[in-house]
């Protein structure tokens, strides 16, 4: 009996021994958890406010930038009627357009080029289908018209057969009766395979191209391979010999020190830099007012990358070159 009560207060002894532990645990959760809140809550807080000042400078600094470029761009539109006219005194330019160029931009550009002086012989706008991939059909009729046109298609890189097509129908470095007769039969049967259309049906030849295009994304698959599809079509009609100027509408973010990403692919590459120009803000007025002297400053063989981003030269040619 002895035994069995000593092993009932050894039993009990333990029991409370226990739940003095637990108990004493639970106490120093809840007043470490109290002293942790309001230490967590602190640093939290701070954290918060520190980001929204952040947050306020960033956005007082983007809306000062933008302020700026506006203003740059009332003063390019004030000044273009008094500077770009003669700019481009009787040079031919035909205009390549890409798939998705807003037909405000397209027209915009035209009459900076006239503003100018230049006369805008050929409006060829694209197909999206050019950057839809690897089209054994279209790239055997583009070597039959490579030939038509008096390209050696053999020698010309797969990659670049289309931007040399496009260049010699509408830009083509000779003057012969025989090859504006080929250049029109292909412009004919481009607009039969439903690649392009040709504004007017049978152009006269330019010396000179303006390529544009919409700000193009190129993070997904997808649009990186139309990215690259678009940037082999311009390096071969930049590589062309003739002056070129490529232009996009922007960037496709609200971000315009990063252009979009042909433009990106274009510089990219040392030896685009060095055969033709680029401008990454044409819907702005001072890129239009930028395509108009980088083109002159081809005509004089100087290449040049213009516009807001960080990858550009300067915003726009001095318009003291080449006078």
């Amino acid at each position: 009996m002895a035994d069995g009560g000593l092993r009932m207060i050894d039993f009990r002894y333990h029991v409370v021994s226990i739940v003095a532990v637990f108990l004493a645990l639970a106490v120093g959760i809840v007043i470490g958890a109290t002293t942790l809140r309001d230490e967590v809550a602190g640093g939290l807080n701070q954290q918060v406010k520190d980001q929204r000042r952040e947050m306020n400078t960033l956005r007082d600094q983007s809306n000062a930038a933008k302020k700026a470029i506006g203003r740059q761009d009332q003063y390019a539109e004030s000044v273009a009627p008094r500077v770009l006219p003669g700019q481009l005194a009787t040079r031919p330019v035909a205009v390549l357009v890409l798939p998705g160029v807003d037909d405000g931009l397209l027209d915009t550009t035209r009459d900076s080029l006239r503003t100018a002086g230049a006369t805008v012989t050929t409006t060829l706008k694209l197909d999206e289908s050019w950057a839809s991939g690897d089209n054994a059909d279209r790239n055997t009729y583009l070597g039959a018209a490579a030939r038509d046109l008096g390209l050696d298609s053999a020698s010309i890189p797969k990659n670049r057969l289309a931007g040399q097509v496009l260049i010699e129908s509408v830009a083509h470095k000779g003057s012969s009766g025989q090859q504006d007769e080929a250049a029109s039969r292909v412009l004919g049967q481009l607009k039969d395979r439903d690649l392009a259309s040709a504004e007017p049906a049978k152009p006269v030849q330019a010396g000179s191209v303006i390529v544009i295009w919409p700000g193009m994304d190129g993070k997904s698959s997808d649009k990186n391979s139309a990215v690259k599809a678009w940037t082999d079509v311009i390096t071969a009609v930049g590589l062309s010999g003739r002056p070129v100027v490529g232009v996009s509408a922007g960037p496709i973010e609200d971000d315009l020190t990063t252009p979009d990403a042909l433009v990106t692919a274009l510089r990219k590459s040392p030896e685009v830099t060095g055969a033709m120009s680029t401008v990454d803000d044409g819907g702005r007025a001072i890129g239009q007012a930028a395509l108009v002297l980088a083109l002159r400053e081809e005509f004089n063989g100087q290449a040049g990358q213009f516009g807001l981003a960080n990858d550009a030269t300067t915003v726009t040619p001095s318009l003291t070159e080449g006078e």
